[in-house]
C-alpha cells in the first residue's frame, strides 16, 4: 500500500507511519527541518557567546542570500544553549509601519513580561528619570509603574540612553542575547539605535546576534554596521549548502537514504539554498512523485520526477525582482539566460548590438537590482541559477532557437576555434531542416573536443548527432565508420555496453585500411574490455591475440604496440599467469615509457599492483598504487588517476589505514558524481563497505553493502557484495540470514577461474557459519578447498585466515595441529603487514580458547589502526563471555575516570561500565586507591603513611607485605602505568587520571578567581558546575582519618557556595531558586540562621508571607532547642515588618 502525502492531507498518525507523518510535517512548517552543516559558524557563535560570562560584550552580522538558513541558524543555536543561565529576547524587523524602534520596544516589553510585571522589580530596572521617556514607546508601563507618570518629549540621544540602561540593568542580573531577524528591515532610527548600544557593550555581559538578507539596496542601508569601526562587529557570511549536506539534508527529511541521483538531481536545481529543497520537495509531494510504501516502511520515487516545473515559491523571489525592468534590460537578461550562469557581457552586448556605454547603463541598472552581481572583470553570474532558469522558462522556444543563432554567428567572429561553444548554441532547439554539412563539421568538431577534454556525455550526444546528419545526405563512407567507432567506445565507457567482438573486429580493419590506428585499437580493445568484464577471460586472451597479430602486418606507432600489449598482460593476470605477467611488465616497462603512451604505462603499473594486492603483498601494492596516481596527476589523466584512488584505498583499508582510504574513496566519489559514471558506484559502496566492516561499524557497511547490490549490474560485483554482506551479518550473530545469503549460490557451480580470491573467501565463510553451528567436520571439509585454492593461487591472505580457522576447528576435533596452524597463519597476516584482518582474527580466536593473552594483542592491533568501533564491540562482547579485566583494560590506559562523590566508582573510560566489587578484588585495594588519590594532592605518600591508614593495629612487617600485596593486586586490576613510586613516595599520574574531585577543586578557584575579578555572571556558573559534582556526598563508605579530613574542608566549601547563590539568585529575583540552595544548605547545617533568613525575605518577596512566619517560628524553635537562643536581631526585624505590615 503507497501513502500518499499531500497539501490537503488530514492523516492520524495512528493509520499512517509515524516515519511518514514526522516528513509531512517538516515539509510543510509544523515542526523545524533537520539541522545539517555549520559547524564552523556554530562554533563562532558559541565563541562570542561564552564571552558574556566574562563580562564581554560581543556582536555577530550573519548575512546571507534569501533561504540560505539564517534564522534556523541561530534558532539551532539558540535551542542548545542553556536557557536557565541567560536572558534571550528576539525581536524582528518589519517592512510595514510600527513603532519607528522597532524592535527594540518589543524586547523591552518581553523583558518586562519575563518578571510579570512586578512593581518592585520594574523600578529597579526603569528609573523614574527614565520612566516618562520609555513611555512614549511602552504605553502599557502607565499601568504596571507605581508612581504617576506621563510621557516627555525627548530627543534621540535621551531616548537612546534610557534605552541602553534598561537594557543594561537587565543584563547585570544574567547575561543577555539579543536576536534581531531581517535586520536589513530596520527603520533608519532603529538601525541609529542598534549601533549606539553596540558601540557601549565592550564591557558588559550582552550578545547580539543579526541576521540580514544581502542584496545591493539592502546592503547600502544597513551599510553602517559593516562599515563602523566602533562597532567591532564578527560579520559571518552563510553560503548554500555543499553537494554532500544537500544529500544530508534530504535523508534526515525523509529519515532514510534515498537514491544518490535522485539527491544530486534536487541539488543541481536548488544549488544547495535549503528553502528550495524544501520547496522542491513539497512540490514533488503535491504531483505524488514521492509515495511512502506502508509495507516495506520505505520511500518510492517515481522516475518522472524531472519532469516537474520549479515551484511557483521558489520563482517568486526572483520574480518580485524582475518587475519593472525596462525592455533592453530584459533583452540583456533574455541572452544572457541563454549563454549560462556566468557569461562575459560583451558577447551579450554584440548579440545585441548595443553600444559600450548603453550596455554598460543597462548592466549598472541589473546590478543595482542585485540580478548580475559582477564576478571578474570580464565576467558576470546570475544571483542564482534559478534566476536564469525562470527568465529562460519565459522565453518561447521560437525567440529562444533565434537568440541561439545569432550567439552561435557572434562566436563565429570571436572565437572560431572553440568548437563546443559554438556547437552548443547552433544545436540548441535544433529541427531536421536545419541539417547541412557546415552543421556537421562543426559538431563532428565540438565532439571531438569534448571527448579530449574527457566530458564524455556531451561527446556521445555530439557524435549522435553528426551520425543523424550523415544519415540525411545517405553518406555511408569513412565518416559514418568514424563516427560509428567512437560511439560504440563511448557506450562501453558511459554505459558499460558490451560491444560485439565480431562487429568490432570488422570495424577495425577498416579502420586500419585507412590508417586509423589509433580508432581502430581503442573499438577493439573496448570489445576485448566487454569480453574481460563478463568473466570470458580465455575468449578475451584469443581476441586481444588476433589483435595482436592484426598490428603486425601495419607499421602501427610504438604506443599503439605497447598498450595492445599491456592490455595482453591484464587478460593473463586474470587466466592465473602472475608470473609470466610480472616479467612481461617488467620487460615492456624496460622498452618503454610514460611519455610513448601513459594509459598502458599506467595499466601496466595497476596491473603489477594488483598482482601484489591479491596475493597479500599489501606494502608493494601500495607503492605501485602511489606512484601510478603521482603520475596520473602529473599527466592530469582524471580516469587513470581515479582507478589509483579506489585500488589504494582498498589496499589501505586491508593495512588499516582507514583514515587515508576514506580520503581516497571520498575524491573517488567526486570523480564519479561529476564525471557522470554512476556505474563505477558498486566499486566505491563496495569499498566503503569494507572499510566500515573492518573499522566495526556494522550497520554503516551493511548500508554500503545494500546500496552497492542495489546499483550492480554485473553478476561478479553482486557476488562480492553479497559475500561481504553475510560476512557482516555473521560478525554481527545473524547466522539465519547470512546463511540464506550463502545459500543462493552453489559451491560446485561456481568457477574460480578469475574470482579465486572471491571463491575462496565464499568457502572460509561457509566454513565459519558452519563453525558457529558447532558441525566442526563441515567446516573443516570447506576450509581444505579454501586452503588448497589460495596456495594455488598464492592468495596469501585467504591462505592464512583458513589456516587460522582449521586450527581452531582442530582444536574442537582435538586434533594436535591447532597452534601449529593457528601460528602459522598469524605469522603470515603479520609478515604481509594485514592488520585489519590481524587484529580481528586474534580477538576472535582469543574468543574461542578464552586466551586473554591473544585477545589483548588483538585489541592492542586494532588500537594502534584506530578500529575503535570495533574495540569496543569486542570488549562488549568480552565481559559477556567473561574474559578478565585485565585482558581488556589496556585500551583505555589513557584515562582512568575516578568518580567520588556517591561513592568510589572507577570506569576504564568514560562511556564504559564502573569496575565491579568482583573486578577489584579485593576491599582495601579500593582504600588503598582512594588514600593515592587524596595523597597526590601534597606530593604522595609513603608506605608506612598508607599502611598507617590502612592496618593501624598491625606489626612493621606484617603490614608491609599487606601493603605490597594490596599494591600489587591494584596494579593488576587497574594497570602499572597509573601509580608511579619515585623519592620514597607513591602517587598517582595525574595525566593518566580523570578525577571528579579535581574538577570540583577547579571550578571552585575559578569562582573564586571571578570574584576577584568582579564577573558575577562567570561566578556563578563555575559555582552552579562545581555544586553539580558534589551533588552527594564524598567517599561516604569510607571512614579512615584522611578521608574525614578531606570530606569536611568538601563540606565547607559546599556551604560558602551555596550559601552565595542563594543571595545571588534572591538579588536577581529568582526566588525558588534562592530557597532551593537555602534547603540543600540547611540539609547539611540545620541552624544555619543566614539561609533561614534568606528563605524568609524570598517567601515575603514573592507574595508568600504565611509561610514566611512559619519558617521564622522553625528557625526560633531549633536554635532554642539546641543552644538556647533567639534569632538575631536582623532576622526579627525582617519578621517585624510582616507583622506591621499585615
Amino acid at each position: 500500500m503507497l501513502l500518499r502525502i499531500d497539501r490537503c492531507s488530514s492523516m492520524a498518525v495512528s493509520n499512517h507511519s509515524k516515519k511518514a507523518i514526522t516528513t509531512y510535517r517538516r515539509l510543510l512548517n509544523r515542526e523545524p527541518i533537520p539541522f545539517v552543516g555549520r559547524d564552523e559558524v556554530i562554533l563562532n557563535l558559541r565563541e562570542h557567546f561564552n564571552r558574556v560570562f566574562n563580562n564581554e560584550g560581543s556582536a555577530v552580522l550573519i548575512y546571507g542570500e534569501n533561504g540560505v538558513g539564517k534564522t534556523r541558524l541561530v534558532e539551532e543555536f539558540i535551542d542548545n544553549i542553556d536557557h536557565s543561565d541567560i536572558f534571550i529576547f528576539k525581536g524582528r524587523a518589519y517592512n510595514t509601519g510600527g513603532p519607528f524602534i522597532e524592535p527594540f520596544n518589543t524586547i523591552i516589553d518581553q523583558s518586562l513580561q519575563n518578571f510579570t510585571y512586578k512593581t518592585h522589580i520594574i523600578t529597579k530596572f526603569i528609573s523614574i528619570d527614565t520612566a516618562p521617556i520609555i513611555l512614549r514607546i511602552l504605553p502599557q508601563l502607565r499601568t504596571f509603574y507605581p508612581v504617576e507618570i506621563e510621557p516627555v518629549v525627548s530627543n534621540e540621544e535621551e531616548l537612546f540612553s534610557a534605552v541602553y540602561q534598561i537594557i543594561e540593568n537587565i543584563s547585570r542580573l544574567k547575561p543577555m542575547l539579543i536576536f534581531i531577524d531581517d535586520a536589513h528591515l530596520l527603520r533608519p532610527s532603529a538601525r541609529k539605535l542598534l549601533e549606539f548600544i553596540i558601540e557601549r557593550i565592550e564591557d558588559k555581559p550582552i550578545f547580539f546576534v543579526i541576521c540580514l538578507t544581502t542584496s545591493l539596496l539592502e546592503q547600502q542601508r544597513c551599510m553602517g554596521l559593516l562599515t563602523n569601526e566602533c562597532l567591532q562587529l564578527c560579520p559571518v557570511k552563510l553560503t548554500r549548502f555543499s553537494s554532500n549536506l544537500t544529500i544530508k539534508l534530504i535523508c534526515q527529511i525523509f529519515q532514510e537514504e534515498l537514491s544518490t541521483e535522485f539527491c544530486q538531481w534536487v541539488y543541481r536545481i536548488s544549488k544547495g539554498n535549503p528553502f528550495f529543497i524544501r520547496e522542491l520537495i513539497k512540490e514533488l509531494f503535491s504531483h505524488n512523485v514521492l509515495l511512502f510504501n506502508e509495507k516495506t516502511q520505505k520511500w518510492c520515487i517515481k522516475k518522472n520526477y524531472k519532469d516537474i516545473e520549479i515551484p511557483h515559491s521558489m520563482k517568486k523571489i526572483f520574480i518580485s525582482r524582475l518587475r519593472k525592468i525596462e525592455k533592453e534590460g530584459a533583452a540583456y537578461l533574455e541572452v544572457a539566460s541563454l549563454l549560462g550562469e556566468r557569461f562575459q557581457p560583451d558577447l551579450v552586448r554584440q548579440v545585441l548590438d548595443f553600444s559600450v556605454g548603453q550596455a554598460k547603463q543597462v548592466l549598472a541598472r541589473l546590478y543595482e537590482r542585485y540580478l548580475i552581481p559582477v564576478v571578474e572583470t570580464n565576467s558576470v553570474q546570475f544571483i542564482h541559477p534559478l534566476l536564469r532558469e525562470t527568465i529562460r522558462g519565459d522565453i518561447s522556444q521560437d525567440k529562444q532557437r533565434i537568440l541561439h543563432r545569432r550567439i552561435a554567428e557572434v562566436l563565429k567572429k570571436v572565437t572560431p576555434f572553440e568548437f563546443s561553444l559554438r556547437a552548443q548554441h547552433a544545436t540548441a532547439l535544433i529541427t531536421e531542416k536545419e541539417y547541412n554539412l557546415n552543421l556537421f563539421h562543426l559538431v563532428f568538431n565540438a565532439a571531438r573536443e569534448q571527448e579530449q577534454r574527457g566530458d564524455l556525455t556531451s561527446a556521445y550526444s555530439y557524435y549522435n548527432l553528426a551520425l543523424a546528419i550523415i544519415d540525411k545526405y545517405r553518406n555511408d563512407g569513412l565518416g559514418a565508420i568514424i563516427i560509428r567507432a567512437h560511439l560504440y567506445i563511448l557506450e562501453q565507457s558511459l554505459k558499460n555496453k558490451d560491444i560485439s567482438p565480431e562487429e568490432a573486429s570488422a570495424v577495425t580493419q577498416r579502420l586500419f585500411r585507412f590508417g586509423l590506428f589509433s580508432l581502430g585499437v581503442n573499438l577493439y580493445i573496448a570489445a576485448y574490455r566487454s569480453l574481460y568484464n563478463q568473466f570470458r577471460f580465455f575468449a578475451a586472451e584469443k581476441y586481444i591475440k588476433k589483435l595482436l597479430k592484426l598490428i603486425a602486418g601495419y607499421d602501427v606507432p610504438r604506443a599503439i604496440t605497447f598498450r595492445v600489449r599491456i592490455e595482453h598482460c591484464l587478460v593473463l593476470r586474470r587466466t592465473g599467469e602472475a608470473e609470466k605477467v610480472r616479467a612481461m611488465v617488467e620487460r615492456l616497462f624496460k622498452k618503454y615509457n610514460p611519455e610513448d603512451n601513459f594509459f598502458a604505462y599506467g595499466c601496466g603499473l595497476n596491473t603489477l599492483g594488483l598482482i601484489h594486492f591479491r596475493e597479500g603483498d599489501y606494502e608493494k601494492a601500495s607503492r605501485l598504487f602511489n606512484k601510478l596516481l603521482e603520475m596520473a596527476e602529473r599527466f592530469c589523466q582524471l580516469g587513470m588517476k581515479a582507478v589509483a584512488q579506489v585500488n589504494l584505498a582498498s589496499t589501505y583499508i586491508r593495512m588499516g589505514k582507514f583514515l587515508q582510504a576514506r580520503n581516497l574513496l571520498s575524491d573517488y566519489q567526486r570523480m564519479i558524481y561529476t564525471s557522470g559514471k554512476e556505474y563505477k558506484l558498486p566499486i566505491l559502496w563496495e569499498a566503503y563497505a569494507t572499510c566500515s566492516y573492518f573499522e566495526g561499524k556494522f550497520e554503516d557497511s551493511l548500508k554500503y553493502f545494500d546500496k552497492a547490490l542495489e546499483c550492480a549490474v554485473k553478476d561478479y560485483h553482486k557476488f562480492s557484495c553479497s559475500l561481504g554482506k553475510a560476512n557482516v551479518l555473521h560478525d554481527l550473530g545473524k547466522l539465519d540470514e547470512a546463511y540464506s545469503i550463502i545459500q543462493k549460490y552453489l559451491v560446485d557451480k561456481i568457477d574460480p577461474k578469475g574470482q579465486e580470491e572471491w571463491v575462496s573467501y565464499f568457502h572460509i565463510l561457509w566454513a565459519k557459519c558452519h563453525l558457529k553451528q558447532d558441525n566442526y567436520k563441515k567446516a573443516r571439509r570447506f576450509l581444505l578447498q579454501a586452503i588448497r585454492l589460495s596456495k594455488r593461487n598464492k592468495l596469501h591472505i585467504e591462505y592464512a585466515t583458513a589456516l587460522v580457522l582449521k586450527g581452531v576447528v582442530n582444536s574442537k576435533l582435538n586434533s594436535k595441529s591447532r597452534e601449529i596452524d593457528i601460528r602459522k597463519g598469524v605469522e603470515i597476516l603479520k609478515h604481509r603487514k594485514a592488520y585489519s584482518c590481524l587484529g580481528i582474527i586474534l580477538c576472535d580466536v582469543g574468543f574461542v580458547f578464552k586466551d586473554s593473552g591473544l585477545f589483548q594483542e588483538g585489541l592492542s592491533i586494532l588500537k594502534k589502526i584506530g578500529a575503535e568501533s570495533r574495540i569496543k564491540f569486542y570488549i562488549q562482547k568480552a565481559k559477556s563471555c567473561g574474559l578478565p579485566c585485565r585482558s581488556i583494560s589496556f585500551i583505555t590506559k589513557d584515562k582512568l575516570w575516578v568518580q567520588t562523590f556517591g561513592g568510589l566508582k572507577v570506569h576504564h573510560s568514560e562511556d564504559m561500565d564502573s569496575l565491579t566489587n568482583r573486578e577489584w578484588k579485593s576491599a582495601k585495594a579500593r582504600e588503598l586507591f582512594c588514600l593515592l588519590l587524596l595523597g597526590t594532592e601534597s606530593n604522595g605518600m609513603t608506605w608506612e603513611e598508607l599502611a598507617l591508614h590502612l592496618w593501624p593495629n598491625f606489626g612493621t612487617k606484617k603490614a608491609r607485605n599487606n601493603f605490597h600485596f594490596t599494591l600489587s593486586t591494584l596494579r593488576d586490576v587497574l594497570g602499572s602505568e597509573y601509580i608511579i613510586y619515585q623519592n620514597n613516595v607513591y602517587f598517582i599520574n595525574k595525566e593518566k587520571i580523570h578525577f571528579d574531585l579535581w574538577d570540583f577543586e577547579e571550578r571552585y578557584k575559578e569562582f573564586k578567581q571571578s570574584l576577584r575579578d568582579k564577573k558575577q555572571h562567570l561566578a556563578q556558573k563555575y559555582a552552579i558546575e562545581a555544586l553539580k559534582i558534589a551533588e552527594s556526598s564524598f567517599l561516604p563508605e569510607f571512614h579512615n582519618q584522611l578521608v574525614e579530613m578531606r570530606r569536611l574542608q568538601i563540606n565547607t566549601i559546599i556551604e560558602e557556595l551555596l550559601l552565595w547563590l542563594a543571595n545571588r539568585y534572591y538579588e536577581k529575583f529568582e526566588y525558588f531558586e534562592a530557597i532551593r540552595c537555602c534547603y540543600r544548605l540547611l540539609g547539611k547545617d540545620p541552624m544555619n540562621e543566614t539561609a533561614h533568613r534568606i528563605i524568609i525575605k524570598a517567601y515575603i518577596d514573592s507574595g508568600e508571607r504565611g509561610r514566611a512566619i512559619r519558617q521564622y517560628k522553625r528557625l526560633a524553635s531549633l536554635l532554642k532547642k539546641n543552644i538556647g537562643i533567639e534569632p538575631s536581631p536582623e532576622t526579627k526585624k525582617i519578621i517585624e515588618k510582616v507583622g506591621s505590615t499585615s
